[in-house]
C-alpha cells in the first residue's frame, strides 16, 4: 500500500498513536499545535486562540485502525476536483481511489507540521476571494453526527485555526478535501 500511495503523490507521512489516544489528548493537541507561537513568523501569521466548535472537537473518528498507524498525505494543495462538492459526493470519490479523509486531531498536527516547514499557513489557508486558492478542507473521517462532517482552515482575518462542521449534503466553492492514506503499523 505504501508504494501505491507514493505513486499517487502521497509524499509525506507521520506515525500517529491510536485514534482513541488522539481523542483523549485533543486539548493538549490544540494547545501545542494551534495556540503555541512559532518563532520566526510575522505578527499577522502568529496563532491567536483557535475557534473549535465543541461538536467538531468531539467528532467521531472513522476508518482508523485500533493500533498506531502511518498517515500518508500530499503536501500539495487541496485537489481542485474535490472543491465545491458535498462530503456525500466526496465519500464516493475517496472510496473509488482508496483514499481516507483526515480527522480533527490529524488536521491540527498536519497544519502545524506544514507551518513549521513552510514558515507560512499556505497548507490550510482559507481564501474568501479566490476559491481556487483556498485550502479549506472537509475532514471526512471526523463525523459530528450521522449527517455532520468537520472542516478546518487557517482563517487569516482572525489569525486563527477554525474547526467547524457542516451537513454532509452541503458544499462551498472554496471547500474541498485533502486525501490521505492510512497504513496500520503491525
Amino acid at each position: 500500500r505504501i508504494r501505491e500511495a507514493l505513486k499517487m503523490g502521497f509524499d509525506k507521512a507521520m506515525i500517529l498513536p491510536p485514534a482513541e489516544v488522539q481523542g483523549r489528548s485533543i486539548d493538549a493537541v490544540i494547545e501545542q499545535t494551534a495556540k503555541k507561537p512559532h518563532t520566526g513568523l510575522s505578527d499577522p501569521d502568529q496563532y491567536t486562540n483557535p475557534y473549535v466548535d465543541d461538536s467538531a472537537k468531539q467528532a467521531q473518528t472513522r476508518n482508523r485502525p485500533v493500533k498506531a498507524y502511518m498517515l500518508m498525505y500530499q503536501s500539495k494543495p487541496v485537489p481542485q476536483k474535490t472543491k465545491g462538492k458535498t462530503p456525500d459526493q466526496l465519500e464516493e470519490l475517496f472510496k473509488q481511489k482508496r483514499w481516507n479523509g483526515l480527522t480533527v486531531p490529524e488536521d491540527f498536527l498536519l497544519q502545524r507540521r506544514e507551518l513549521e516547514e513552510r514558515k507560512n499557513h499556505g497548507f490550510d489557508t482559507y481564501d474568501d476571494d479566490d476559491a481556487t486558492k483556498s485550502q479549506w478542507s472537509w475532514l471526512l473521517d471526523s463525523r459530528v453526527s450521522s449527517s455532520g462532517v468537520a472542516d478546518a482552515r487557517w482563517y487569516p482575518r482572525a489569525r486563527r485555526v477554525d474547526v467547524r462542521w457542516g451537513a454532509s449534503d452541503s458544499a462551498s466553492p472554496g471547500l474541498g478535501a485533502r486525501p490521505a492514506v492510512v497504513v496500520e503499523i503491525l
